[in-house]
């Protein structure tokens, strides 16, 4: 019998592959008592649907255009590679399938993941994967915290419209899809996203299906377009089964000129960020370096820290 000699690199290749399939199955067996437990179909499902890249074109003549996805992790979904999945997303090409769209906006959501009482946008631990992956930002019951919400435009005199969302989505982590059965709204925590730290003016609210979802229109020659540059994320029920069930995303979307409801530009790309969230009972413990003098922090039921 003739013996077929593999070169090393590709036996690493291979057993690299064994071991992060034998990785997934391990931490899904030790998934903690009272968090998701995945199911194998669901587990070997997604592991396909990652490992393969970017996703087929919505349809002809559009694309998707790909960053790194995010690390794989047990129960991970389709929601959790946005920009991969997301036919809002897809962007115009020409007949050589190359990008026809220019860069219009870069938007960016960003907390403070590592609890330190500041938010900096240079600080890997409050960046990329940290926000990507299970349990995201985490927050206690009755606990506020604000986010920073930052939109560049590129092109200030750009043609059309340009709408800019933010929106929230409850992820089931025991689909490959992140959705829920139809009829089922999910087991999941709850969330409801502020305009200001005062709590005056609601924006999103992850257990009213009227308020998932805020979209604001670009305003031209007003400072910041009138976009927020800050929200605020109230914690009001604990997830009751799986961390990082809730998806916070950001999306900057260029429309055709005089378009309503739709129309989205052949001439810009849109742009998005998003991160995960998880509610627990209690917060979790913070190491401010600065006595959280900036205010990040609060909680609902105390008056807001004062600013210096």
């Amino acid at each position: 019998m003739k013996t077929t000699r593999l070169h090393p690199a590709v036996k690493l290749a291979v057993m690299g592959s064994l071991l992060f399939t034998g990785e997934l199955e391990i931490l899904a067996q030790d998934a903690p008592a009272g968090k998701a437990v995945v199911s194998g179909e669901a587990l070997s499902k997604v592991t396909a649907e990652t490992s393969g890249g970017s996703a087929s074109p919505a349809a002809t003549g559009v694309k998707t255009v790909t960053s790194p996805a995010s690390p794989a992790f047990p129960g991970k979904t389709i929601l959790d590679d946005p920009e991969a999945n997301d036919p809002r997303l897809s962007v115009p090409v020409n007949a050589l399938g190359k990008v026809v769209a220019s860069r219009l906006t870069k938007i960016d959501l960003d907390s403070d993941l590592d609890y330190d009482g500041t938010i900096n946008n240079e600080e890997a631990s409050d960046q990329l994967s940290a926000e990507h992956v299970p349990p995201g930002l985490e927050l206690g019951v009755g606990e506020l915290t604000r986010m920073v919400l930052r939109l560049k435009v590129y092109d200030e005199a750009f043609a059309g419209d340009l709408d800019v969302s933010i929106e929230v989505t409850g992820v089931n982590r025991d689909s490959a899809s992140g959705s829920f059965p139809a009829g089922d709204g999910g087991q999941v925590g709850r969330i409801k996203v502020w305009r200001d730290q005062a709590r005056t003016e609601l924006l999103l609210d992850s257990g009213d299906s009227s308020k998932l979802v805020k979209t604001w229109t670009y305003e031209k020659g007003k400072r910041s377009g009138g976009i927020p540059k800050m929200v605020y994320v109230e914690g009001v029920e604990a997830a009751p089964k799986a961390n990082g069930d809730l998806r916070l995303m950001v999306i900057s979307s260029p429309r055709s000129e005089g378009s309503v409801g739709g129309g989205k530009s052949s001439l810009y790309r849109p742009a998005f960020d998003h991160l995960l969230v998880s509610v627990l009972k209690d917060p979790v413990e913070k190491d401010f370096i600065n006595n959280n003098l900036e205010g990040v922090w609060s909680s609902v039921n105390a008056p807001a820290t004062p600013k210096p």
